[in-house]
């Protein structure tokens, strides 16, 4: 949902945008779909070469289109420093960058609407997330 959310309002101010996020795998499958085909919006994930998955590796490195994958010699720390250090140095100020994962808080911005929802009734959420537990808890 979020990026369709992205992907509107930088259409809508004719914007485009760099998407920079680092993966231990599940993360960067899910970024890799969601921006995926957006004519706006280019999408580089950067994961550790031999750390993830063959179906993680597959679910982001087949798509092509406006999607980029580079797998880092190291682990998700590494992948995660240089995406932290891409937005920190001067070579990419001009770019329209942000992230899609738990560097940026348009992820955090839903969490206690969601625990809202599961609390009240509604369709369950992942029981496993402690961090949306907490943030369900402040939500209340």
């Amino acid at each position: 949902m979020m990026a369709r959310v992205v992907w509107y309002f930088g259409k809508k101010q004719n914007r485009n945008l760099m998407i920079l996020t680092a993966t231990s795998g599940d993360t960067g499958s899910a970024v890799a779909q969601s921006f995926y085909g957006l004519d706006n919006i280019k999408a580089v994930v950067l994961f550790p070469k031999d750390k993830v998955s063959a179906r993680q590796r597959k679910q982001m490195t087949t798509l092509g289109k406006n999607m980029t994958t580079i797998a880092v010699d190291g682990k998700f720390d590494d992948c995660q420093k240089r995406a932290k250090e891409a937005f920190l140095g001067p070579a990419l100020k001009s770019m329209n960058l942000s992230s899609a994962n738990s560097i940026n808080i348009g992820r955090l911005i839903p969490r206690p609407f969601i625990i809202s929802v599961h609390i009240q009734g509604l369709p369950p959420m992942k029981k496993n997330c402690f961090s949306q537990c907490c943030q369900g808890i402040s939500a209340i």
